[in-house]
């Protein structure tokens, strides 16, 4: 076989397994929306939030999912039904870093000026808090496994009124099955902690 054939053959392969794992990321979106319900959490995000660019090869990609919850309970806002009162929680995950991750965020807004629910487009709202470590916009610490995002006044006015967050990270392929998406997902998403204002 020449060289040429053997380059493309390993681009058909790596493309191949990368609908592998979307196929699989599809069935843990599907089984983590059932779970939830269960365990009394309400989903925001019937598909999955994502970040694409026809102006950046970067976009052409999806490398990072985040799907919206929150706990069951009364109506947070007049305008919005859908809003629960309680914090925001934002399930992402991120196939960028060296090894896969579920990042587990609790993210605190302020409802009131919110004029409308998250769409797929909006994940640079839930991404760029733990992700953009910029003085202007937001302070990163990290502290014992967690990491605390604080917004400063004008990220909260271009955040969407966004007081705070705090994030945990899991290793993807620690969750396999309907008991470690409980476990590592929504029991962890209960006991994070409070965000930082």
């Amino acid at each position: 076989m020449s060289i040429i054939s053997n380059k493309g053959e390993n681009i058909t392969k790596a493309l191949n397994v990368l609908y592998k794992t979307y196929e699989n990321l599809e069935l843990l979106f599907s089984d983590m929306d059932k779970e939830a319900e269960q365990m009394g959490f309400v989903s925001h995000t019937d598909k999955f939030m994502r970040w694409k660019s026809d102006a950046n090869f970067n976009g052409w990609l999806t490398s990072s999912f985040i799907k919206l919850y929150q706990v069951e309970g009364e109506r947070g806002s007049e305008q919005l039904e859908e809003l629960r009162q309680g914090d925001i929680y934002a399930v992402e995950i991120n196939l960028e870093e060296e090894y896969p991750q579920i990042w587990l965020c609790r993210h605190r807004f302020d409802f009131s000026v919110w004029k409308r629910m998250p769409a797929t487009a909006d994940h640079w709202l839930f991404y760029q808090p733990l992700y953009l470590d910029n003085e202007s916009l937001f302070k990163l610490v990290e502290k014992d496994e967690f990491w605390y995002s604080m917004p400063t006044a004008k990220a909260q006015k271009s955040y969407w009124g966004i007081q705070g967050s705090v994030a945990v990270s899991v290793p993807l392929v620690t969750v396999h099955s309907a008991e470690t998406i409980r476990a590592e997902i929504f029991d962890r998403l209960r006991t994070l902690p409070e965000p930082c204002k």
